[in-house]
C-alpha cells in the first residue's frame, strides 16, 4: 500500500532542529506527490510551508495531550491520514492516543532521548523509531525500554541545493559581513543554536576564549539564535569587554547566506544528537570544530573536515581554531572535503527516500 496522505506533528515551528526536520520533510515529500498536512502550535517556518502550499493546523501540543489528541484526530479522519509522524516527546505522546483511537499506524523520530517514563511507554508504542544518529540508537539500546526491532537510524538530511556555495550565497554573506562590520582580514567564528542554559551549546565557551586569549583581538563572534538567556550572554559579554566583538544576530531566515558570512563553525556544544547546525555549515564549505560529544563524531572527520575536542578543554578548542586561522590551506582542505562529506553522507533525497520507504512497510505490515 502506499501512503500519499500524511500528518507531520511537532509542538512548534520556530527555527530548531526539529523544526527545520520537518520543515524540509514536509517540503520534500510534497516535491515527491504526497499530500502532506502539519500540525503545531505555529512559528515563522509554518507560515513557510503555508507558502509551499502545505495545510497547517495550529494545535497546542504542549498543552495537554488529551486535547492535542482530539484535535489530531479531527485532522485524520478530515484528511484520510494514513499514518503520522511525531517529533518530539509531547508530539508522540498526543499521536500515541490519536492513532490508537483511529487505528493508523504512526512513526516517531527521536531527535533526543526521553525523559518521563509516561513519554518513554508512550513513544514506545510507535510502529518505528527513528534516530538521527547511531549514538542516540545506542543509548536506547542501552536504556532498554524501546523495542530493539523498532529502532533505526536515519541521519538528518541537508539540502544540498539550497545549502551550496554558490556566487549568490556568497555574495549575499560578503553583504552581511559588511553589515555586521567584520572586515575581510577579521577572522569570524560563527555559532548557531538557541541561547538556552548557557553553558549547554558553549556559547560562554566562545566569550572565554574571546576574553582570555590575545591572539585573538582580530577575531568577531556572531551568535544566530535567539533563547531565553540571550539578555545574561549579552551582560557577560559586555562584563568581559568583548562586547564590541560579538555580533547578535538573532534568527536568521537565510541560513545559507549567514554560514557563507563565517569562517568558522565554532560549535562547543556539551551534547548534540546529531549536529544538524555543524553539518548545514559543512554542506556551504565551512570547517567545523566542536566538541567529540554524541553524534557528532558521526558528523565531522577529525582532522579531514573539522577538528574534534575533548569535551570542556576549552584551550584545545582555541588552538584548533588557530590552525584552521593560519594555515590557509588546511582551510581549505577542510572546507572542500566538509561538503563532500555532506554529499556523501547527509544529502536529502536519499535521506528522504529511506523516510518514504519505511512509510510504506509500515502501512503495509500494520
Amino acid at each position: 500500500m502506499q501512503v500519499t496522505n500524511l500528518l507531520l506533528v511537532v509542538p512548534r515551528l520556530n527555527i530548531g532542529g526539529a523544526e527545520s526536520y520537518v520543515y524540509q520533510l514536509a517540503k520534500h515529500l510534497k516535491a515527491m506527490g504526497y499530500r502532506i498536512y502539519v500540525a503545531s502550535w505555529g512559528g515563522l517556518l509554518a507560515n513557510q510551508l503555508c507558502d509551499l502550499g502545505i495545510t497547517h493546523y495550529k494545535v497546542p501540543i504542549r498543552l495537554h495531550k488529551g486535547f492535542a489528541a482530539m484535535m489530531l484526530e479531527k485532522i485524520i479522519r478530515r484528511h484520510n491520514i494514513q499514518l503520522v509522524h511525531a517529533n518530539s516527546g509531547a508530539a508522540g505522546q498526543a499521536a500515541a492516543l490519536a492513532c490508537k483511537r483511529v487505528n493508523i499506524p504512526w512513526v516517531y523520530t527521536a531527535h533526543g532521548w526521553l525523559n518521563f517514563k509516561e513519554q518513554q511507554s508512550d513513544i514506545a508504542q510507535a510502529q518505528r523509531i527513528i534516530c538521527v544518529s547511531n549514538y542516540l540508537k545506542n543509548r536506547f539500546l542501552t536504556e532498554g525500554y524501546l523495542d530493539p526491532e523498532k529502532l533505526v537510524t536515519i541521519y538528518n538530511g541537508i539540502d544540498t541545493t539550497t545549502y551550496s556555495p554558490t556566487p549568490e550565497n556568497s555574495s549575499k554573506g560578503t553583504w552581511l559581513r559588511d553589515k555586521w562590520g567584520v572586515t575581510k582580514s577579521e577572522f569570524l567564528l560563527g555559532i548557531v543554536s538557541r541561547v538556552a542554559r548557557l553553558n549547554m551549546k558553549g556559547h560562554m565557551d566562545l566569550l572565554d576564549i574571546l576574553k582570555n586569549y590575545e591572539e585573538t583581538r582580530n577575531w568577531k563572534l556572531v551568535i544566530i539564535g535567539k533563547g531565553k538567556y540571550l539578555p545574561i550572554l549579552k551582560y557577560r559579554a559586555w562584563k568581559y569587554g568583548i562586547y564590541d566583538r560579538i555580533i547578535f544576530a538573532g534568527h536568521h531566515t537565510d541560513m545559507p547566506a549567514a554560514l557563507s558570512a563565517i569562517d568558522v563553525m565554532a560549535f562547543p556544544s556539551k551534547l548534540e544528537t546529531f549536529g544538524l547546525a555543524a553539518a548545514e555549515a559543512m554542506a556551504m564549505e565551512k570547517p567545523v570544530v566542536t566538541y567529540a560529544v554524541g553524534g557528532l563524531p558521526e558528523v565531522i572527520d577529525n582532522g579531514s573536515t573539522g577538528f574534534l575536542v575533548e569535551k570542556n578543554n576549552i584551550k584545545a578548542f582555541y588552538e584548533a581554531l588557530c590552525q584552521i586561522c593560519n594555515n590557509t590551506d588546511l582551510k581549505k582542505k577542510f572546507s572542500l572535503n566538509s561538503r563532500q562529506k555532506v554529499i556523501e553522507a547527509f544529502s536529502y533525497q536519499p535521506t528522504t527516500d529511506r523516510i518514504s520507504k519505511l512509510y510504506n512497510t509500515i502501512v503495509q505490515d500494520y
